[in-house]
């Protein structure tokens, strides 16, 4: 009787360790589709700003692009009207 008692805490000992390793592999794999979902995430995320990073420096040109002929515009109208350059207003 005490072979077979011993034998059974055997088989326990055994079969927990089993179900100990078989949890650490589940956790490793929910780990691991959790930094791929991460990952995922992240390139859309760099994706999008990417996108609005270009956005805005479209926007920045033409704002510059808008700027200097505005300037150059206000230069030719002042030239024209005899006024002198007051130093605020510059030619670029």
């Amino acid at each position: 009787m005490k072979a077979s008692q011993e034998e059974a805490k055997e088989v326990r000992a055994t079969a927990m360790v089993t179900a100990v390793r078989y949890l650490v592999v589940a956790a490793l794999l929910a780990a691991l589709c959790f930094e791929g979902y991460y990952i995922f995430t992240l390139r859309a995320t760099i994706k999008k700003q990417t996108e609005d990073l270009r956005n805005i420096s479209v926007q920045l040109q033409f704002l510059k692009s808008e700027h200097k002929t505005l300037s150059e515009e206000l230069f030719s109208a002042r030239k024209q009207a005899g006024e002198k350059n007051d130093g605020n207003a510059t030619q670029r």
